[in-house]
This record gives C-alpha cells, structure tokens and sequence, in this order.
C-alpha cells in the first residue's frame, strides 16, 4: 500500500538516491552540497531536517515534494505556512506501485489515488494552514489547482532587456561584440540616474534591516521574514552563489535595499533581483534602488533583468522603468495558495522559496 507521510531525518539518503535517479548525479551532489545550509541552518525551520511529504510504496520512497517554510506574517502575526518545490517521481516505480495497486484493490480500500501522487501530497492529513507555490511546472500546476488553490492576485514576474554588450560577445567575440553592443545600448530604453544616493553593502546585514523589517511588518497585510538573520542566511551564507546588495540609507537610518545576482540562462546571462523592500514602499527610494540596479547590470552586459514581486507599489516603478510583466503561455506567473489568503496584497519576491 501506498504510505503518505512527513519526511524523516533517516529519509536523508532515499532521498539523495531519489534526486540522482530523477534528475542525475550532478543534482544529486549539488543537493548534498545544500542539505545543511537548506535542512540545518534556515532561521524559519521550527525543526531542524528536511522538511517534505514522502510517498512511500512498500517502505521504499517512491515521490516526495519538499516544502520548506514560508515565514509568512498576516497583520504582524506568524501563520504557519510552506513552499512546495522540488517535486520528485521515481515514475518507474510509481507506475509499477499503481497497477500493484488496482489490482489488489488498495486503491480504493487504503488512498484515493484519482489525482495522482500530487493530490495525496497535497492533501495529506497534516498540512499546514498555507500551502504556496511559485514558478510551478504546468503538470505541478494541474495539481494544485485540482487540489483548490487560487492564485495570488497581483503576483507577477517582470523584465526588460539592459543590454546587449554579453548576448554578441558571445557571438562575435567578445572585443568585437562588446564594442558593438556599447553602441547598441545607446539605442535601448535608457536607465535613469537615481536620484537618491545607493551604494553597495559590505559585510553581513546588519541591525538596521531588523528596523526596516518591523517597519514593513507594521505597513504590509501580508508579507514574507525579512529579518536580518534571515537575509545573511539566504544571501551572505549561500555554499555556492554570490549576491550584491544595494542600499539606501539617509545618515545612519537604512531606508531600503535591494539584492540582485546574475545567472546563465539557454547561454543567455540574466539578471535577476532578488529582494527588493523600502521603508513605506516609498517610490523615490524604490526608483533610485531599481536604477542604480539597472546601471549595474547594463555595465556588465546582462542581456535582460528580471524582479518578482507581489507589491502593486513595486509594480508601478518598475512600469515607469519599462519593465513588462513575463508570461507562461498567455498567463501571469502567479504565486498560488491554498486556501485563499485573506488579504488584499501578498509582499513576496523571488528570493523567497527556492527562487534564486
């Protein structure tokens, strides 16, 4: 029969195995490479481990889903809350499990089994009171929307291209293709100056952004952690990728900052804004981060910049900045939750989740 239940720490190796059978070794060694910092040392986790539903089919794991936490806040209060990302199938075993299944009748004596292994995921007994999804693969979001979940109204994922100097270096060489681009980007959208002073952070996050997120915590109905210890986990303590922050401060108070980082995407360098937040949402300060963050990748050569956000304010910069929103398939790349959450605004970035 079928078993649905939460992860245990002795899964640790199945699951290892799990990875490298589905998505191969490099994977596999990449998650090993993250177990501790993901599993271990997340300032969210209530218990320390891997957090994730197994599906188990005669005491072997044959799908889990990992579902980390959210750290998501409603007028100032913790609620309990997870991601669920990296779905993983061993669909050799899992077909062989379901005919097993019907033939004995376990299917319908034990589990219902007429959403696939998603649906016994999604709604094992012990969920949690938010369940929340992002950059979800089509099959993974059939799943969630028969399990009731709704997208987040005013979630979106949004772009604009920056330059062109990396995209025919890469074609032409990069002397030729560089020294071209520069004339190029003459004729792009220009990125303005910021207005407001920003310079790049040095050393960890610091107290300050503990201010800055209780400030945010007191203004946005429903927002993401935020917290100092929080940021320099996810951004200064990360085993493999490097982040840049950027900051706006005013004396000795910090009024907002921005992380971003740069990835290789189909032989294409993108950027990518990880986290955005100002005190009050304040436009100015929005803008002037935004800015400074488009000159900097425009001075690399990133062909295009991309920014999540669940914020109408975080919205309308980027508009006036000439970012569009990205789509999949003709449809916005919502955050999707279950059960509908009761607020009018969802403060969410990439960097939350397992984005980034």
């Amino acid at each position: 029969m079928f078993e649905v239940r939460r992860a245990r720490p002795s899964d640790r190796g199945e699951i290892l195995s799990l990875i490298q059978d589905v998505f191969g070794s490099e994977a596999a060694v990449r998650a090993e490479t993250l177990w501790s910092w993901q599993w271990e040392e997340d300032p969210r986790l209530v218990e320390r481990g891997y957090q994730g539903v197994v599906v188990a089919w005669q005491g072997k794991i044959v799908a889990t889903m990992a579902t980390p936490p959210v750290g998501l806040f409603i007028r100032g209060k913790t609620v309990d809350a997870v991601w669920y990302v990296d779905a993983l199938v061993h669909w050799r075993s899992v077909r062989k499990a379901i005919r097993e299944a019907r033939r004995s009748g376990q299917e319908s004596q034990d589990l219902d089994l007429s959403k696939g292994l998603a649906g016994l995921i999604f709604n094992q007994p012990d969920h949690p009171d938010y369940q929340m999804g992002k950059h979800l693969t089509a099959p993974m979001l059939v799943a969630v929307y028969q399990s009731g979940a709704k997208d987040q109204p005013g979630t979106m994922s949004l772009s604009r291209l920056v330059s062109v100097k990396s995209w025919l270096a890469r074609h032409l060489g990069k002397p030729v293709g560089w020294t071209l681009g520069t004339l190029v980007d003459l004729f792009l959208p220009a990125i303005p100056r910021p207005r407001l002073p920003v310079r790049i952070l040095e050393g960890p996050f610091d107290a300050r952004f503990d201010l800055l997120w209780k400030k945010a915590l007191e203004s946005h109905e429903a927002i993401t952690l935020r917290s100092a210890d929080l940021l320099n986990w996810r951004y200064r303590h990360h085993p493999e990728r490097q982040y840049l922050c950027l900051i706006q401060e005013q004396g000795d108070v910090l009024e907002g900052y921005l992380v971003l980082a740069k990835i290789e995407r189909h032989g294409q360098e993108r950027g990518q804004i990880l986290d955005v937040l100002a005190r009050s949402d304040d436009p100015q300060v929005l803008r002037s981060l935004f800015a400074a963050a488009l000159g900097w990748f425009r001075r690399q050569g990133t062909l295009k910049v991309e920014c999540y956000t669940g914020s109408g304010k975080v919205v309308s910069v980027l508009e006036a900045l000439r970012f569009k929103e990205r789509l999949s398939e003709g449809k916005s790349m919502s955050v999707v939750i279950r059960p509908e959450l009761d607020a009018d605004e969802l403060y969410v970035t990439r960097g939350d989740g397992d984005g980034g």
